[in-house]
């Protein structure tokens, strides 16, 4: 029973350290590197670029 808690928990860290990294290239790229050709596309209004980094600092702040 030990070796399936341990073979849970590393899948589980294991996946969870990859959604992590996506999470932190897409945020960081679509935030700050790709923005300026973002924002030449509108959503609701404002620049995709905008968007994006405006989601992560509310995301942040929201507490």
């Amino acid at each position: 029973m030990e070796d399936s808690a341990k073979a849970y928990w590393s899948a589980t860290l294991g996946l969870l350290g990859k959604i992590l990294v996506v999470w932190f290239l897409v945020s960081f790229g679509a935030g700050i590197l790709f923005a300026p050709a973002l924002n030449s596309i509108h959503l609701g209004g404002y620049p995709l670029g905008f968007w994006f980094a405006h989601r992560g600092r509310c995301t942040y702040s929201s507490r």
